[in-house]
């Protein structure tokens, strides 16, 4: 082997775009004949820049790796309501029931996207006791001005809350998405108390 001649590292010309370079002769230089005075120091010293060299290639290659398939997927909801194409409300508890209740939460309804004859309610409530089970519907006229339920009563599954407090629920009603008027969602406190209101909110006019 002549002076300053080496072995090109595999991997680095294919991530340069450059033809393969000795890493040996750029670090080392000249280095002494082999079989010279000094041939097992520069062996080892050669072996242990090769050792290098790997490692810089092979870490390399796994962050160019990362960085393009590190990322998750995101996934669309094709049941997913635009805001402003439904009625949409806030919930709270009513004042009397201030310092014993505080359920909360949100609702809409809008025009179902599957069957534009149908319409699709939800509600969702926080901060209510674990493992209550209340009825809810979605009624015509404002909360304290009640006009009836909107739909069927049976299509209204009731909200099941989990030990979070939390609960959710989706009614299809079979009846087109009211363009006017004025409706709210009430959420009952139990199958047996229809007449006690622990949330209760009204909904806006779609935007469009």
């Amino acid at each position: 082997m002549g002076k300053g001649r080496g072995t090109a590292v595999p991997g680095i010309a294919a991530l340069s775009g450059h033809a393969p370079v000795s890493l040996v002769t750029a670090l080392v230089g000249h280095g002494p004949h082999i079989g010279g005075p000094d041939s097992d120091r520069s062996f080892l010293f050669t072996e242990d820049l090769m050792m290098t060299a790997r490692i810089v290639a092979g870490l390399t290659i796994l962050g160019f790796t990362l960085s393009c398939g590190g990322r998750q997927s995101v996934e669309i909801n094709p049941d997913a309501q635009s805001v402003g194409t439904r009625w949409n409300g806030t919930l709270s508890a009513p004042p009397e029931l201030a310092g014993i209740s505080d359920v909360r939460g949100q609702g809409w309804m809008a025009a179902d996207q599957k069957e534009e004859d149908e319409t699709r309610a939800y509600v969702q409530i926080t901060n209510a006791v674990p493992g209550g089970r209340h009825p809810w519907h979605v009624h015509r006229g404002q909360c304290g001005s009640d006009q009836g339920i909107l739909g069927r009563a049976d299509a209204y599954k009731p909200l099941e809350v989990r030990g979070d407090g939390r609960a959710s629920e989706t009614a299809e009603l079979s009846i087109p998405l009211p363009k006017s008027g004025s409706y709210f969602i009430n959420v009952h406190a139990s199958a047996r108390n229809m007449s006690t209101t622990v949330a209760c909110g009204n909904l806006a006019p779609p935007a469009r």
